[in-house]
């Protein structure tokens, strides 16, 4: 049965780190872009010539959702919907330019 307990316990263990990986890594790529952008790399916001870059607001949104989804880990919800909501608006206002023309 120990065996069993030990098993248990590391898929537990593993299960709490992996989101929280997961949420600062996606910070990660998203700093790493923007920090790109600044210094005008392009071996920082495009990944193959052929691809299209990522762009500033792609890479803040993806900084706002992983420190969303930290929060929703840490249990500050409140907060969290805050950092998603402002995704939301930023998002809407790319929309919106995009309608605009």
């Amino acid at each position: 049965m120990s065996r069993l307990a030990s098993r248990l316990q590391f898929n537990l263990s593993a299960a709490r780190y992996i989101p929280a990986v997961s949420a600062a890594l996606t910070v990660a790529m998203g700093l790493l872009v923007m920090i790109g952008w600044h210094v005008r790399s392009t071996a920082f916001i495009q990944v193959f010539p052929e691809l299209p870059a990522m762009q500033y607001n792609t890479a803040l949104c993806f900084c706002l959702l992983g420190v969303a989804f930290g929060l929703l880990l840490l249990g500050r919800r409140r907060m969290s919907v805050s950092c998603s909501g402002g995704v939301s608006g930023l998002a809407g206002v790319v929309v919106s330019q995009y309608v605009a023309g």
